[in-house]
């Protein structure tokens, strides 16, 4: 067979002269572009305070900014085309509009590069023809409402399929009533050429204006795409399990004071001081010297700060009877008052027993974080932690008997004893039992309630998750093999009913494969049984199980967490902070995709190639060969 031959351009051919001018201009765009994506990659700040005029032949005075800087460092590392261009430019003024360094060609090619990764990410979902999206909002520096939308959806790769959570915009919003919601989120998707024929799931926190049963956006998109399942992020789940459980007045009023005494030595470095120099005095085996900050949102990342102040707890209690003595007035007053709560056997226990408990809740805590957590495998590990905490309850006086030494230990160390409080006949603030020990008492009254609202809590929270995985996740081959012939009809009617779009057969036909799936496995060994869904579909022969792919390839999918929403929060505060407050959107985007895509590769030609930064500036005019393409020479 004959090679086909690229057809050249006979003008082109006539003018080598012109050619020649084409590759040289390619190569001056390819270094300037490629310093913007080595600034986008590293968070880097472009401009300075000053960054017009020459770049070469003057120094400023002033900061001229890390990209006027990183384009002089690849001068004088051996870029020889951008130095030529550079010295071009400059001595002659008239061109220098074609010096493609001005602050508005640096947005443009910023954006070009934000939509280059963009497109890879739409084009990857479109092509897994089952995706959900994760949506949450945040207010940035500026005071505008951030509406911050992932997508979650299954990659095939050399070793297998992967569950990907990506990011793909910020959008302003003004209106955040589940209807205004719906709206920017169905047109963003619209606009980025999204397929939501493919929607089969959504996740977001549990606020009103997102998950609000009737006029919340998830209704309200489920009413246009109803194959779009709600389901309520598991870490906001969990949260909501710590915080309920946390309003036992006993260990509410603990946590506030261990939130004043943090508060009190990190406003002041004379205190933190003091604290730093009792424990050097009590030669404390702990090699922390600082309390930590309570976290205001994530009740059960509080934990690492119980943990340093318990740590702690000697050398606080000290420095404050220090600071009663040194300090002026007010500090003295405080003082004494957080040194009294400190001492209080109610205050000493509940701090051991959150401790305990924040400890036991804080692997799933972590585990839901993960990008490759499927909703199957997220409630085996919270149906682990209640039966974890339920086994502890069971053995409940054994269990606090150790936690009691541990809290007796503490209070004699500040020359304190736990002793029952004063019992009354009439009470209406405390509990009030009438036990012979501590130990019973304070068993009683804080451990048993606090474990207890924990459990249930724990099932409340829960109860929809399961509820949503109860068919999907018999499909998984470790729960198939159990189910008789009418169990798995059902499961498939359901599963039919519910995704109708992307599921679309004869039922008796994906009944009989369904079978066929559960007789693939029913001589396996119990080990060797996939129990997620990300396991069993790197077991699923799509060929063969045209159906059963699909069915656990939405089970994947669905949302677990929108912690990918959160972290791009993150990204949103080091891009758009104090110093850079007035960052456009687009900018803004296009930062946030080369900062967070860092494993998606962008090459300079590929933001050469995008028709808009080739067609549509004026002033491109005057070098009309800089983006023409160059000919292959095969």
């Amino acid at each position: 067979m004959y090679k086909k031959k690229k057809i050249v351009d006979i003008s082109l051919q006539l003018n080598t002269a012109r050619l020649a001018t084409i590759e040289q201009n390619r190569k001056i765009l390819s270094s300037i572009v490629e310093t913007i994506i080595l600034i986008g990659r590293q968070e880097i700040a472009l401009r300075g305070h000053h960054d017009s005029g020459p770049i070469l032949s003057k120094v400023s005075n002033h900061n001229d900014g890390n990209f006027r800087a990183l384009l002089r460092f690849r001068v004088d590392s051996g870029d020889n085309t951008l130095n030529d261009h550079l010295l071009r430019i400059e001595a002659m003024p008239s061109n220098r509009s074609t010096s493609y360094t001005s602050p508005k060609i640096q947005n443009e090619l910023i954006e070009i590069c934000g939509k280059v990764i963009l497109n890879k990410i739409v084009s990857k979902c479109n092509e897994a023809e089952c995706f959900s999206l994760l949506a949450d909002e945040t207010t940035d520096i500026s005071g505008i409402e951030q509406l911050s939308l992932c997508v979650r959806y299954i990659e095939k790769t050399n070793s297998g399929s992967i569950l990907k959570e990506d990011f793909l915009s910020f959008v302003p919003v003004n209106d955040v009533t589940g209807k205004g919601l719906m709206c920017t989120l169905l047109e963003t998707c619209q606009n980025l050429k999204l397929n939501l024929k493919y929607l089969v799931g959504q996740g977001y926190d549990g606020a009103a204006a997102m998950s609000g049963e009737f006029q919340g956006c998830a209704a309200k998109v489920m009413e246009k795409y109803p194959q779009a399942l709600y389901v309520h992020c598991a870490s906001h789940s969990l949260n909501l399990v710590v915080s309920d459980a946390c309003n036992i007045p006993i260990i509410r009023n603990s946590l506030g004071s261990i939130k004043e005494t943090i508060k009190f030595f990190r406003i002041s470095a004379q205190r933190q001081s003091i604290l730093k120099d009792v424990i050097h005095q009590l030669e404390c085996e702990t090699k922390k010297r600082r309390l930590m900050k309570l976290c205001e949102t994530r009740w059960i990342e509080r934990l690492d700060a119980v943990i340093t102040f318990k740590e702690l707890f000697v050398p606080i209690f000290f420095a404050l009877e220090k600071i009663q003595m040194d300090g002026n007035r007010e500090a003295s007053k405080k003082a004494f008052t957080l040194q009294q709560a400190l001492k209080n056997g109610n205050f000493i226990l509940a701090m051991v027993v959150i401790q305990e408990i924040f400890s036991m809740a804080h692997p799933l805590s972590i585990y839901l974080q993960k990008v490759n957590v499927d909703l199957a495998s997220a409630m085996e590990t919270a149906n682990n932690l209640s039966t974890l905490i339920k086994e502890m309850r069971s053995n409940v006086e054994s269990k606090f008997h150790d936690l009691f030494g541990t809290a007796e230990h503490l209070a004699k160390e500040i020359g304190e004893d736990i002793k029952i409080p004063r019992v009354t006949h009439f009470q209406q603030h405390r509990a009030n039992y009438e036990l012979t020990s501590a130990e019973n008492y304070y068993r009683v009254s804080i451990f048993i309630p606090f474990i207890d609202h924990f459990i249930s809590q724990l099932e409340i929270r829960f109860t929809k998750h399961k509820n949503t995985l109860s068919i999907i996740q018999n499909f998984i081959p470790n729960k198939l093999i159990k189910l008789s012939e009418n169990e798995i009809e059902t499961s498939t009617e359901v599963m039919s009913k519910q995704w109708p779009v992307v599921i679309s057969s004869c039922d008796n036909i994906v009944n009989k494969e369904v079978l066929l799936w559960k007789q693939r496995w029913i001589a396996a060994a119990e080990d060797k049984l996939p129990c997620t869904f990300i396991d069993a579909i790197n077991c699923c022969d799509e060929l063969l199980f045209p159906k059963v792919y699909q069915y656990l390839k939405i089970g994947a999918t669905l949302p677990v967490t929108v912690a990918s929403v959160e972290r791009s929060f993150s990204t949103l505060k080091r891009l758009k902070s104090y110093l850079r407050n007035s960052t456009g959107e687009n900018r803004l985007n296009g930062l946030a995709h080369l900062s967070i895509h860092r494993e998606i590769p962008i090459k300079s030609s590929e933001v050469e190639a995008v028709p808009s930064f080739v067609l549509t500036k004026r002033t491109r005019s005057r070098n009309p060969f800089l983006l023409e393409r160059v000919p292959s020479q095969h």
